[in-house]
């Protein structure tokens, strides 16, 4: 028996809104940022006296998974710099150590001194936050000569992007530790 041609018009005319409805659905979730990876770096740095030309300058950045989506941390490092010289180091704790499974005991053990050959890449999953660190030596001039810049940088790969997170524009300056130490005030 056919259908009454004006229930056929009816339900291609549902389709096609429903199909619309859901296309303007995902643009919009797009155009807003649901499909991109959001994260926010921030760091903690600490300068403290070390010997008479050099000072310690202790760097925590912690990286913060947004509410959507999840990502692998592929690099975390961070670049130091000072007039007439710079240093760049890798942070701290960013991949999956190894671990070995004890004979007769249903355990694992973590190898601190080996990185994961199956899942070296660490895994940050929606709301999760870590922090990694390093210790980097500077100069120990008077803040007066000379300022310390240092600026945290993270790789991060989620969905098929990869960003770079952190850069010399968004660096945060520090200056000597104490007081001057080579015979100014």
């Amino acid at each position: 028996m056919p259908a009454c041609p004006w229930l056929e018009i009816a339900k291609v005319t549902t389709q096609v809104l429903a199909f619309l409805g859901a296309a303007a659905f995902f643009a919009y979730k797009a155009i807003t940022g649901y499909l991109i990876v959001n994260v926010s770096l921030s760091a903690k740095i600490e300068r403290g006296r070390g010997t008479d030309a050099m000072d310690y300058l202790a760097i925590a950045a912690t990286v913060k998974k947004g509410s959507h989506g999840s990502l692998e941390l592929h690099d975390a490092r961070t670049h130091v710099s000072w007039t007439g010289g710079s240093q760049e180091r890798e942070l701290i704790g960013f991949e999956r150590l190894s671990f070995r499974t004890e004979q007769g005991l249903e355990r694992k053990r973590i190898v601190f001194a080996s990185v994961s050959t199956k899942a070296p890449l660490l895994r940050l999953t929606p709301e999760e936050e870590a922090t990694f660190s390093a210790l980097v030596e500077v100069p120990s001039l008077c803040a007066n000569d000379s300022e310390t810049r240092t600026s945290p940088g993270i790789t991060v790969e989620g969905g098929a992007r990869c960003l770079s997170y952190g850069s010399p524009e968004e660096a945060e300056w520090f200056p000597a530790a104490g007081p001057c130490r080579h015979g100014g005030a």
